[in-house]
């Protein structure tokens, strides 16, 4: 507290560390579903001959990568709340933001005090990186005037209810039914067949389609 009432900077491991490597770095943030989105990633790039570091706050200590001389082609950031809190400048070239189910009431006590500390992470997107998110949480959205970077959403419903006009420029991921999911980059478009995927409950369908919209994004071949 003394050392935050001198206005003296607070950066944090990851932060620290993060400064000295030179891979893409992939953020995955919010209240639920961060472990999942990262497991479901991390095979879809493993399959893809990626090789991934996972860290932050599931996955090794950061310091691994340098003490083990880690050779990756990304490093997967897992970010918690407290983590959050104290960024300055990191800036990955992907951040994916699940949802604002609050992970700690006793600290947040509404979605926007959430909202407010994952802008940490946003405050510092390039106009070159990605930004994922859940386009159901309306407290997302309210900070997207705010974010000069490219944009892609997943929500479990058909963008055509949006209106024609933002249907025609989604980009990101949708459930086109129970059993079918959708990307596309508003030009083209890929289905995917749930029922040979084994994943249950609508929560872990808005996981999937984060991770595959993600995986996209660095130009995963068409079949995950």
């Amino acid at each position: 507290d003394e050392v935050m009432e001198r206005s003296a900077p607070i950066i944090g491991e990851l932060e620290f560390l993060l400064k000295d490597i030179e891979i893409p770095v992939i953020a995955i943030t919010g209240g639920q579903g961060k472990t999942t989105v990262s497991a479901i990633l991390a095979a879809i790039l493993q399959n893809d001959g990626k090789k991934i570091f996972i860290c932050g706050d599931h996955g090794d200590p950061l310091a691994q990568y340098f003490l083990n001389d880690v050779k990756a082609d990304y490093i997967l950031l897992e970010l918690s709340a407290y983590q959050l809190e104290h960024l300055q400048n990191l800036s990955p070239l992907v951040t994916v933001m699940t949802n604002l189910s609050a992970p700690l009431p006793e600290r947040f006590s509404k979605p926007d005090d959430y909202a407010k500390v994952i802008m940490n992470l946003l405050k510092n997107k390039k106009p070159t990186g990605f930004l994922i998110y859940n386009f159901k949480e309306a407290s997302f959205r309210a900070l997207m005037p705010q974010i000069t970077t490219n944009k892609r959403i997943f929500r479990r419903k058909d963008p055509s209810g949006l209106g024609a006009d933002l249907a025609a420029r989604y980009k990101g991921a949708y459930l086109q039914s129970s059993q079918e999911l959708v990307w596309t980059d508003s030009i083209n478009k890929e289905s995917f067949i749930l029922h040979k995927v084994n994943i249950f409950g609508p929560h872990n369908k808005e996981n999937l389609m984060a991770a595959v919209v993600a995986a996209k994004d660095f130009g995963v071949s068409q079949g995950i």
